[in-house]
């Protein structure tokens, strides 16, 4: 993606490629110095399109909010449509998502699916993932090297997802395996996603069914009982639903813990005073949020009319993406933005969002980020850098910010 000449002239920029590995290593200085010439820029994607990029904290907060867009792919511009990232099909799984959908489904969607993601209900999981994380750093605290993304960010979403679906024991493989299929594919992998899609649209209709014909106590079996008077969700519903949970709450946990513990790594001493004080975990995982979110840009809207976005005219149809990355740099919003501050005290971070699409996992997000972080700070001692590993490297793509991989040393626990 390039910025388009004519905003970099207005800003006074070069045009430079975004989102490409350069870009994604370090993409702050470059949202500092889009942000101080305008908090929306045209940009244009190397897949042809032309799209919106929103910078500034308070527009960001104010596009994500406004109901004058659209999450429907459908009501997207010609150009962008052709890019097929998304089906024009409203019945496919995708477009049949909460997060994909727009008013009056997305209301009466979140009303009956908040019934069953309360706080209350959420925060009960923690001891599970709490077993289920220093089970993962057991196995190998006693080498004292590991890849932490490998062998623990991923790993751990994933079977905390299989739990929350109540996925059967023997098909969690798998359900794992089109996890790593959909959160860690790569651009040569894109044209084996429709086949993953068929095939995982399949296992989860037969999930659904199966936990109708049997309830129990998961929340699968929740979605599936949940009733509003007449008004249930139906078995495609469930099915997208249950999509969104693996999906969604996949990635962003990853990316949750591998840039969390990055950001640790390069500040030794905030780790050092969270492994003696764990009560400040909570506290650090809001700051871990804003500093390094594990969403970058939000999902893309799709303006209903013609619209003034910041001063710039965006027509009918037009994309505009909100990057979550650069607002939570923002220093009309956050002071020392670029100080990573585990005593910060974090008000008004978008990386969960805002407005009507604000992430109903939000909480179970945090709940695992605080988990994961105690068991991996007190479970392994004098934690550092693999010096001798490749560089880090990021997942490409501008939705999700992610690592590859985050290879570590430890002083080896006895057994």
């Amino acid at each position: 993606m390039t910025v388009d000449e004519a905003s970099a002239h207005e800003g006074r920029l070069p045009a430079f490629e975004v989102f490409d590995q350069g870009f994604k290593t370090d993409p702050y200085p470059w949202y500092r110095k889009l942000r101080e010439a305008a908090p929306i820029h045209r940009v244009r994607m190397t897949l042809g399109a032309d799209v919106w990029l929103v910078t500034g904290y308070e527009l960001a907060k104010s596009v994500l909010a406004d109901g004058r867009f659209s999450k429907m792919t459908v009501n997207a511009e010609r150009a962008w449509r052709s890019l097929e990232l998304i089906p024009d099909d409203p019945d496919a799984l995708v477009n049949r998502m909460l997060l994909m959908s727009d008013p009056p489904d997305h209301e009466r969607l979140r009303r009956l699916v908040s019934r069953a993601f309360t706080a209350r209900s959420m925060e009960a999981m923690r001891p599970r993932i709490a077993e289920v994380a220093d089970e993962l750093v057991a196995r190998f605290a006693g080498r004292g090297r590991v890849d932490l993304i490998r062998e623990f960010a991923f790993p751990l979403p994933a079977m905390i997802i299989c739990d929350l679906l109540g996925v059967p024991a023997e098909h969690r493989t798998r359900f794992e395996e089109y996890l790593r299929l959909l959160c860690l594919a790569e651009p040569e992998d894109v044209h084996r996603m429709p086949a993953v899609f068929a095939e995982l649209t399949a296992e989860l209709a037969e999930l659904v069914e199966r936990k109708r014909a049997e309830p129990d106590e998961y929340l699968l079996s929740a979605l599936v009982g949940i009733r509003d008077g007449s008004d249930r969700l139906s078995d495609d519903e469930l099915v997208s639903m249950a999509f969104q949970l693996m999906y969604g709450a996949q990635d962003t946990t990853v990316n949750l813990i591998g840039n969390g513990m990055l950001a640790l790594l390069d500040n030794p001493a905030a780790m050092a005073e969270l492994r003696e004080n764990p009560e400040l975990i909570p506290g650090a995982v809001e700051e871990i949020l804003r500093f390094d979110p594990p969403v970058e840009t939000a999902t893309p809207r799709y303006a209903l009319e013609p619209l003034d976005v910041g001063g710039m005219r965006v027509e009918k149809g037009g994309v505009v993406l909100v990057s979550l990355a650069s607002a939570s740099r923002d220093p009309g919003q956050f002071e020392d933005p670029d100080v990573f501050d585990i005593h910060r005290e974090v008000r008004g971070q978008l990386a969960f969002g805002h407005g009507l699409h604000y992430c109903l996992g939000a909480v179970m997000a945090r709940v695992k980020g605080e988990v994961a972080l105690r068991a991996l700070l007190c479970g392994l001692d004098d934690l550092r850098p693999d010096e001798g590993a490749e560089p880090l490297a990021r997942h490409s793509g501008f939705i999700m910010r992610g690592l590859k991989a985050l290879p570590v040393r430890f002083t080896p626990r006895a057994a």
